[in-house]
C-alpha cells in the first residue's frame, strides 16, 4: 500500500466516523429536547447574530495618558514616576486596555 492509498484510506475512515457521530449526535439532541424544553431546535443556531464590528475601547483619562507615553517610547518605570504611581500600576493599565494602541481609541472624557 502506497502512502497516497494509506492517506485515502484514513480519510475515508474519518469521513465515515464523522457521519456516524453526527447521526448519533442528532438522535441525542432529540432525547435532550424531550427532557429539556429550553433546548434549541437547531444547536448551531445562535440566539444573537454576531456583530460585524467590535465596540471601540474606551480609555480612562489615566489610561489615555499612559497610552500616549507608551507611544512616545517611555518605559513603565518612567511613566510611573511621572504619574506618581507604581510600575505595577502602569503594567496593569497596559494589560487591562491592551496598550499601546494607535487607532480606534476613545477617551471617557469625550
Amino acid at each position: 500500500m502506497t502512502e497516497e492509498q494509506s492517506l485515502l484510506s484514513k480519510e475515508a475512515k474519518r469521513i465515515s466516523f464523522e457521519t456516524y457521530y453526527r447521526e448519533c449526535w442528532l438522535k441525542q439532541l432529540v432525547v435532550d429536547q424531550k427532557g429539556n424544553p429550553l433546548a434549541r431546535k437547531d444547536p448551531l443556531a445562535r440566539t444573537k447574530p454576531r456583530s460585524p464590528e467590535r465596540n471601540p475601547v474606551v480609555l480612562t483619562e489615566r489610561a489615555a495618558i499612559v497610552n500616549r507615553m507608551l507611544l512616545e517610547g517611555m518605559k513603565g518605570k518612567q511613566i510611573g514616576n511621572l504619574l506618581g504611581c507604581s510600575q505595577q500600576s502602569v503594567s496593569e493599565i497596559k494589560q487591562k486596555y491592551g496598550l499601546p494602541k494607535t487607532n480606534g481609541i476613545k477617551s471617557d472624557k469625550g
